[in-house]
């Protein structure tokens, strides 16, 4: 990326800011172009920049980069669904916790029959008693 001095960027005419009132985003070439675009979408995200006044600076910098448009769109339609690591996690998580649900309801039915069982026996010894 080529440099760009004080006195370089003191030099930039206005109009080769995104911001031009407050001189900000340079954008003399491709490069602070390019630069600027996700500089604007960084101070977005942080909440120091309106969704609008990225767009203004996306448009400007389309124009020196020669893009007609701004960034291409995510079609969710036609790309895959990537897993991320924590939806695998949970997927396994998840199936784990199935298993263990199924053999704790098999143990409590298990544990009611030798109860029965052993309620019937205790019944029969003081029949006999």
């Amino acid at each position: 990326m080529a440099v760009l001095t004080t006195k370089k960027r003191n030099s930039l005419k206005e109009s080769q800011f995104g911001e031009p009132k407050s001189r900000k985003y340079p954008m003399n070439d491709k490069e602070h172009a390019i630069k600027a675009k996700g500089r604007a979408t960084e101070m977005v995200k942080k909440g120091y920049l309106s969704k609008s006044t990225e767009s203004k600076i996306d448009a400007k910098a389309n124009k020196i980069i020669g893009k007609k448009r701004g960034r291409p769109r995510k079609d969710t339609e036609t790309s895959p669904k990537v897993e991320s690591k924590n939806d695998m996690a949970y997927k396994k998580l998840q199936e784990k916790h199935d298993k263990l649900k199924e053999k704790h309801s098999k143990m409590k039915e298990e544990h009611k029959e030798n109860l029965l069982m052993l309620k019937q026996k205790h019944k029969a010894k003081l029949l006999r008693g």
